[in-house]
């Protein structure tokens, strides 16, 4: 494997990505030969890269060649608001 192979993304990634299934879905469609890649059948473990044509079923599958970046969600809750407390008590109680 060369440096540029690992730059490339694999194709059951990408469909995955693209919405069609999980990862493990993906690699089953590409064993039974039901995706080509720039008109030819792919195989598990295949790498992609940008300008290539992927097609499942015979439908082209549209795909971004730039990685995602990380959403983060932060949340805001008062420390120790009375509500709070109440209930962590009421919980502890009732587990007890």
């Amino acid at each position: 494997m060369t440096t540029s192979d690992s730059d490339t993304p694999k194709l059951h990634k990408v469909l995955a990505q693209a919405g069609l299934g999980s990862r493990l879905d993906m690699e089953r469609l590409v064993a039974e030969g039901a995706v080509t890649v720039n008109a030819q059948v792919a195989h598990v473990g295949q790498r992609v890269k940008a300008g290539d044509q992927i097609k499942v079923n015979g439908r082209l599958v549209r795909w971004n060649t730039q990685s995602q970046t990380p959403r983060v969600l932060a949340y805001h809750k008062p420390a120790r608001s009375e509500e709070h407390t109440s209930e962590l008590q009421s919980r502890l109680h009732l587990v007890c």
